[in-house]
């Protein structure tokens, strides 16, 4: 190889090692721009529905809640769901209370899933079905709340099915109502949340 064709080819194979340094480059801080971001989040208010067979014979859990008002809309917001959850509904929820749906998508973080959702606003929401139930007329399981942002206030509800036997929950709750419909509802309240923390319910009953 002569020395001008030695030289164009060292020229070369350098520009593509910096093309590609550069590259990878701007995805590590693109994902890191991204990890920031996320870490920046906190959730003004939440609330967060267990309706075990409501009109499924699984239970349905429902979120509603607010991020704090800033720049970081719209982004990626992440939710640890169960294994076996079905999506009933991911995205944003107007002034007006319509619920309108976001891109979504089930993304797998360690041993964990994670519902991921492109919000375009603050407020949020998101349904979801899972069968935490053995079978029989013994109904019992563990519902962990677990929070990747911190929280400001947390409100969890968990309604009595209909028809439900020896309802108890663990912890108790100190605070509950009925509406017209014949439900009632146990509530709890749970201030300054850590971002990573969790909260536990075991609700038991018998059902025919």
């Amino acid at each position: 190889m002569n020395e001008c064709l030695k030289n164009k080819t060292i020229r070369a194979i350098s520009i593509v090692a910096l093309i590609l340094f550069a590259t990878g480059a701007s995805v590590a801080l693109l994902g890191s721009a991204c990890s920031a971001r996320e870490a920046d989040l906190k959730i003004k208010g939440l609330k967060v529905s267990i309706w075990p067979e409501y009109d499924d014979p699984r239970v349905l859990v429902i979120y509603r809640g607010e991020f704090e008002n800033g720049p970081s809309f719209p982004a990626w917001v992440n939710f640890y769901i169960p294994p076996d959850a079905e999506i009933n509904g991911a995205g944003i929820a107007t002034p007006d209370g319509q619920l309108l749906w976001q891109e979504h998508k089930i993304v797998q973080e360690d041993s964990r899933k994670v519902l991921s959702i492109n919000i375009s606003s603050p407020t949020f929401f998101l349904e979801y079905y899972y069968n935490p139930f053995k079978g029989g007329a013994l109904k019992s399981f563990e519902q962990k709340i677990e929070n990747k942002y911190p929280i400001d206030v947390m409100l969890v509800e968990v309604q009595k099915p209909l028809k439900a036997e020896g309802f108890a929950l663990t912890p108790e709750s100190n605070d509950s109502y009925a509406d017209p419909g014949g439900f009632t509802y146990f509530k709890y309240n749970f201030q300054n949340l850590k971002a990573q923390s969790s909260v536990k319910l075991i609700v038991a009953y018998k059902k025919e």
